[in-house]
């Protein structure tokens, strides 16, 4: 997508969240990053030892994500240094999480989906 697309998904993902809270909520952010050149402002503005979540769905079978993603999420640990990650969808092989507590959430769909039960 191009910079300014990214750019505006990043701010309506913080003003959502930001309502969210003013109205009671409790908001796990979502970790999301497309390339080097946008780690400035992805995690920009998000909690550092908190809570996030992060997705590797649609990232494993394809070499150049499953690069990104590992730049994007070493960054993160990096420079938010969460106490604990959510993730959904499979692991990625031989990730080093430097010692952070991550839980893995399946995907339920995807999983049907392999295994030939997926009812349309």
């Amino acid at each position: 997508m191009p910079l300014a697309v990214q750019l505006h998904n990043v701010f309506r993902s913080r003003l959502i969240g930001a309502f969210w809270q003013r109205h009671g909520l409790r908001v796990i952010p979502t970790l999301q990053w497309s390339t080097p050149e946008s780690f400035d402002f992805v995690f920009d503005g998000l909690p550092e030892r908190s809570t996030v979540a992060v997705s590797t769905v649609g990232v494993l079978t394809d070499p150049v994500a499953t690069a990104l993603w590992r730049l994007g999420m070493s960054e993160a640990l990096e420079r938010l240094r969460p106490n604990l990650v959510l993730l959904y969808g499979l692991p990625m092989p031989d990730f080093d999480w430097r010692g952070t507590e991550w839980i893995r959430y399946e995907n339920k769909t995807i999983e049907r989906m392999q295994h030939g039960r997926m009812r349309v």
